[in-house]
């Protein structure tokens, strides 16, 4: 029978449409229960996760962010609050139980590319400066105001800075501590840009720059791992990063190393991108760089080598090996291991590996490495160069830029003579029972509360904020769900970073330092991830909305939370920020006076550093206040060390009607019989004698006398006042001895009235290192290289009031270096000081208060 094909084709058709209609629902369907999954894993992830932070809420340390008010008032932990929620919650329970939920979670996530669904640059920029302005305020904000000192004084690296400017000591290794140099350095060259700035601002501003250019580092490793997105919650988190801040504001320049971390991680990122012969380069010029910024960087260098050599033999193309390319690749290795372990003390003295640490040996094995180079450059030249040797270049580059660090003959000094196996400090044996303990003291420090820290955090509160644990686990939690080798490599940085803390006798704060950024990164990587399944399962952009807004309250409350601390623990006096503080209260209205206390000590060199520009004196036996016509006639404030008995009756005997105040310093009690810190008193000015006797008294001089000013040993004329008087002729009745010693420093400035028009030639002879300013002009500069020079210089002048002011270092002389002048009237050579009180014999002195 013939086939109607037109009636089957009209048959079939039907069945195929209800086939299709059928795919489409069973599809929509699918998806359906498809998103619906997903939503049901995104509500258990964060579920997990609410767990988590419930648990930390319950941890001491973070449950007192929760009350008001401030509770670190005194130097111990506070007592734990019981008014809220979470105080009395199982806290290792809910945070281990949460994590590994979020473990099994994580795996159910689909994969994503990790930039996915990135932010708009306009967006990105928006927040980028916002996060700048934010980190730059915390740690700029009432810039003057100083962290208190409990060991060591750590003001004491500006007088580096000052000796870099003012006498040009450069040194490679700084002899306080052998600390790199980057950071006086820098810091100097931050000086020299803005001169009017006093000491302690200077480093609190290139502690600033230094840190926020990490935090712009930040943004750049995040997009690199994950885009605008990671770059941005990096960055946010670096901005409000507590460590980070305390830090910055102690102005140690132990934040150097999070920027050589930075860029050190920012580079190899790029490497593995493109592993071209200027990416490694650069990535071993960023890893030469952090070996001079602070100690804790040191074992990032052997890690990264090691790690980027075995990423580069993962590619089985590199794993050919001639005569060459084993000299260039493993050997290459081993020396670097070599030159890290014996360099940083880390061999024992009697093992066999100090074979191999024998100059005739290693010389032999880098003599080898520059042949297996040199040929492999030959070999590779037209065809290209390998992976291998460009991880070579980096390497040896590495070496070159660290071999002036390496050839200092107390490089190691700073690892070996605090570590835990040195005998100066651990008994033989007792090493490892050390190392457990500084392991288990490390974690209190981080996320705990510990009975003591190295100046921070305050006692009572955890080095690390709340919101780095709750995205840390959040991240790790990830990383362990789905392992990569790059998140898996972050986490061994992190390891590495606590070797110079638990290695070391006295595991404080400091040492910790290149653990913010492996911290951070895994948090970010976790929100950041996060964030970006938040976008997998919903494209609503409400959604969206919601979930940025829920990350920035987060971001907030943990800002204000930062900041309070950060001021809290500011607030927490020491030593040298009490006397600071009290001193700032008394003037401009009062001549402050500090009375010098030996043992204990009063106040430390850095006492020098923050008074630096004011009018601060240290109290002699006697006290001469010399004041021309139309000074002002201020009032004493002396201040005396708590146990300073003797000091205090002296004063009494002076001015029975006095009337002591105290003040004490975090680590003092504050009951009726505990001996404060500080004792100060007011003295108003008509009880002080017109009489050259007594501990002080007036005296009235002439408006043409000079003023002098003696200065101890931090930079050319600054810092506290040692001894002032006024003279005619600046060697009139010198000094004592001990405020002219060697290192010791003067300036002299007064007005000089000039009588007639013309170039005045300047001329002076001596070793001492000299300033000469006219008019605030530096006319006359002596450097500091102790040999004799005649310095001269001619100036232009006009009649009237000029001001002049010399600056001598006494280190050849122990007297004013001899100024001559040559007027224009003359070609005789006369001393300044006398050419100068001749012609202000016959000055009008309301012509010399005019010109002021």
């Amino acid at each position: 029978m013939p086939v109607n094909r037109t009636a089957k084709k009209d048959e079939m058709a039907p069945k195929s449409m209800k086939s299709k209609k059928n795919l489409k629902i069973k599809t929509s369907s699918m998806l359906s229960n498809s998103i619906s999954a997903r939503w049901k894993i995104l509500l258990y992830l964060i579920s997990a996760w609410v767990v988590v932070v419930a648990g930390l809420l319950a941890v001491p340390n973070y449950n007192i962010l929760l009350q008001p008010g401030n509770l670190f008032t005194r130097n111990e932990i506070p007592q734990l609050p019981t008014s809220n929620l979470f105080t009395h919650l199982p806290s290792a329970w809910l945070i281990w139980a949460g994590f590994l939920a979020m473990i099994v979670i994580w795996r159910f996530v689909p994969d994503v590319k990790e930039d996915g669904r990135d932010i708009s640059p306009q967006v990105s920029r928006f927040f980028f400066w916002a996060f700048m302005i934010v980190g730059a305020y915390l740690r700029l904000e009432n810039p003057r105001w100083p962290v208190g000192n409990f060991w060591d004084d750590h003001y004491y690296v500006i007088s580096d800075i000052r000796n870099i400017i003012d006498f040009h000591m450069n040194y490679i290794l700084f002899p306080f501590g052998w600390r790199e140099p980057f950071y006086p350095y820098f810091s100097a060259l931050i000086w020299l840009l803005i001169p009017q700035l006093t000491g302690s601002v200077v480093v609190l501003v290139s502690s600033t720059v230094i840190d926020m250019t990490a935090v712009w580092l930040f943004y750049l490793i995040g997009k690199e791992l994950g885009g605008r997105r990671m770059g941005l919650v990096l960055m946010g988190l670096g901005a409000i990063c507590k460590t980070m801040i305390m830090m910055t504001r102690f102005v140690y320049g132990t934040d150097t190393c999070v920027l050589g971390g930075a860029l050190a991680i920012l580079f190899f990122l790029r490497v593995l991108k493109k592993p071209d012969i200027l990416h490694f380069v650069e990535w071993g010029l960023a890893l030469g760089f952090g070996g001079y910024t602070y100690v804790p960087f040191r074992p990032w260098m052997p890690v990264m080598l090691g790690m980027v050599w075995l990423w580069v033999l993962s590619d089985r193309k590199e794993r050919r090996f001639n005569g060459a390319r084993f000299f260039m690749g493993p050997v290459l290795l081993i020396v670097w291991a070599l030159v890290f372990l014996y360099k940083n003390s880390l061999l024992p003295n009697q093992n066999f590996f100090q074979f191999f640490v024998h100059p005739i040996v290693l010389d032999s094995l880098f003599l080898a490495v520059i042949w297996g180079y040199v040929q492999s450059f030959f070999n590779e030249r037209k065809k290209g160069f390998t992976k291998l040797f460009g991880w070579a270049t980096g390497a040896i580059l590495t070496g070159i830029l660290m071999a002036p660090l390496l050839l200092q003959p107390n490089y190691s000094a700073h690892v070996s003579d605090i570590s835990i196996f040195s005998p100066k400090f651990t008994a033989p044996g007792e090493g490892w029972n050390k190392l457990w303990e500084n392991i288990v003291f490390t974690y209190g420090l981080f996320f705990g509360q510990v009975n003591h820290v190295s100046r921070l955090p305050a006692i009572g509160d955890s080095l690390y904020e709340f919101l780095v644990p709750v995205c840390g686990l959040l991240g790790l939690s990830y990383f362990i769900a789905k392992p990569r080798w790059i998140p898996a490599y972050m986490v061994v940085l992190f390891l590495i970073s606590l070797v110079p803390g638990v290695l070391s006798n006295g595991p404080h704060s400091f040492r910790y330092a290149s653990c913010d950024l492996p911290l951070l990164l895994i948090g970010a990587w976790g929100i950041s991830r996060l964030w970006l399944f938040v976008h997998q399962v919903t494209a609503n952009r409400f959604a969206h909305i919601f979930f940025v807004i829920f990350l920035l309250s987060g971001w907030a409350w943990e800002l204000g939370q930062n900041h309070k601390l950060l001021w809290e623990w500011l607030h927490q006096q020491a030593d040298t920020s009490l006397i600071w503080n009290q001193t700032e209260q008394e003037l401009p209205n009062h001549r402050v006076y500090l009375v010098e206390h030996g043992d204990p000590v009063f106040y430390t060199p850095g006492q020098n550093i923050l008074t630096d520009g004011e009018e601060v004196y240290r109290m002699d036996d006697q006290n001469a206040i010399d004041l021309k016509p139309g000074d002002a006639q201020k009032d004493l404030s002396i201040m005396v060390y708590g146990g300073d008995v003797d000091n205090q009756k002296k004063i009494e005997k002076e001015f029975p009607n006095i009337q002591w105040n105290k003040k004490r310093i975090i680590l003092q009690g504050d009951g009726p019989n505990d001996i404060p810190f500080l004792w100060y008193a007011e003295v108003p000015f008509d009880q002080i004698p017109e009489k050259n006797e007594g501990l002080f008294f007036v005296q009235r001089v002439s408006p043409w006398t000079w003023l002098r000013r003696c200065y101890g040993h931090y930079g050319l004329g600054r810092g506290l006042i040692l001894y002032e008087d006024r003279v005619t002729r600046w060697n009139d009745h010198l000094p004592p001895p001990d405020k002219i010693d060697s290192g010791h420093s003067m300036r002299v400035s007064g007005d000089w009235n000039v009588k007639i028009a013309g170039d005045y030639l300047l001329k002076m002879t001596t070793a001492n290192t000299t300033w000469v300013f006219v008019d605030g002009k530096k006319i006359i500069n002596v450097p500091p290289d102790n040999t004799v020079k005649v310095s001269s210089q001619k100036i232009s002048l006009t009649p009237g009031i000029h001001h002049v002011e010399l600056v001598t270092t006494f280190n050849w002389e122990r007297q004013v270096p001899k100024l001559v002048v040559i007027p224009p009237d003359s070609t005789v050579e006369t001393p300044f000081d006398d050419y100068a009180a001749i012609n202000s014999e016959t000055a009008d002195v309301n012509s010399l208060s005019k010109a002021k």
